[in-house]
């Protein structure tokens, strides 16, 4: 009913939709006979269930925050997103309590629902964390993780597309490296289109990557994936794990990834990942073999579990080191 939905959105957002529409769109005022035109801003309240660690997402976007697109300081994370032929702006700052305070800018009201939809799952905003730790607090190592980081949550991506872009151009590269590409990708098609944005599809097959900074091959690859999106073979919402796999330079390692950060699948698990090879070993490379044994105990909530010992490898890597040393040692005196 039309008094449940209020009541319902009042609680979900902190404001009421009388409210909403009264801040609908631009206000125009006349200013010695000139229209100019004066942004309009919404602020909405996202709830969540404890334990969330927001310092730990904040870090994981700063680190990764696309030049041109995005910024993280201090205090919270922004970006701009284009809604149609409409230009948007947001930002996300921790709230009072349990909740995350959202400021749109200029907010198309139809557009609304799915940049919420984007927002609390770019957050993992709906997670039931304790429901996960039980699970994977079974395995002492994760225990130990989540008793140092209680809250550290899965980071998603703005969208299947743009993930998907991020994860051809992380292949075999640092983070840094990576993000210096994709603020190239911006620049280039603010460039050559006039728009500050990551290449669509179809820009994407006909945008200047010469001398980007990546091998011929995985530039291959993205306008391979472009040149699939732009036609309709393929659509990233509905893809399987085959149809990817068919497209030039995608491999297993991508798609659980992708996976993974776009919330598709919460148990997905990239084993042949570095980083999980050697928090899984201790320090020493693990063959994807083994890691796939080791992660079966945390079906299915992998992908938290992966983001549990990326957390820690980067924080604190003795921590892993340190109990896969000892664990080592207990197997060979046994």
């Amino acid at each position: 009913s039309i008094r449940r939905f209020n009541d319902a959105w009042s609680h979900a957002y902190g404001l009421a939709p009388s409210a909403l529409r009264k801040q609908e769109g631009t206000q125009l005022q006349q200013e010695g006979g000139v229209a100019a035109t004066t942004q309009a801003s919404l602020t909405l309240q996202l709830t969540y269930r404890p334990p969330f660690d927001v310092q730990a997402m904040l870090a994981f976007y700063r680190l990764r925050a696309i030049p041109g697109l995005e910024r993280v300081d201090d205090h919270g994370y922004e970006r701009r997103h284009k809604v149609g032929e409409q230009e948007g702006w947001i930002r996300i700052e921790p709230g009072v309590g349990n909740q995350l305070r959202l400021t749109l800018r200029d907010p198309p009201p139809g557009a609304l629902p799915d940049i919420l939809y984007r927002v609390r799952r770019m957050w993992d905003l709906d997670a039931d964390m304790a429901r996960i730790g039980a699970r994977l607090g079974q395995d002492p190592l994760l225990a130990r993780i989540q008793e140092r980081w209680p809250g550290v949550r899965l980071p998603g991506g703005w969208d299947e597309y743009e993930v998907m872009l991020r994860a051809i151009v992380g292949q075999q590269v640092s983070v840094k490296g990576a993000i210096t590409i994709m603020g190239r990708l911006v620049a280039r098609t603010l460039a050559q289109f006039g728009v500050s944005a990551l290449p669509t599809p179809a820009q994407l097959c006909e945008l200047d990557l010469d001398g980007i900074g990546m091998p011929g091959s995985r530039i291959r690859t993205l306008q391979g994936l472009a040149g699939a999106l732009a036609s309709g073979a393929i659509s990233l919402a509905t893809a399987s794990d085959e149809q990817l796999l068919a497209l030039p330079g995608i491999g297993p390692w991508t798609i659980a990834y992708w996976r993974l950060r776009t919330g598709q699948d919460p148990d997905a698990f990239p084993a042949s990942d570095l980083v999980l090879q050697k928090a899984l070993g201790g320090g020493v490379k693990l063959p994807v073999r083994e890691v796939e044994a080791l992660s079966s105990a945390w079906q299915p909530w992998r992908a938290y579990a992966a983001s549990w010992l990326w957390h820690a490898m980067s924080e604190q890597p003795e921590l892993l080191i340190q109990v896969g040393t000892s664990q080592q040692t207990e197997e060979t005196t046994s």
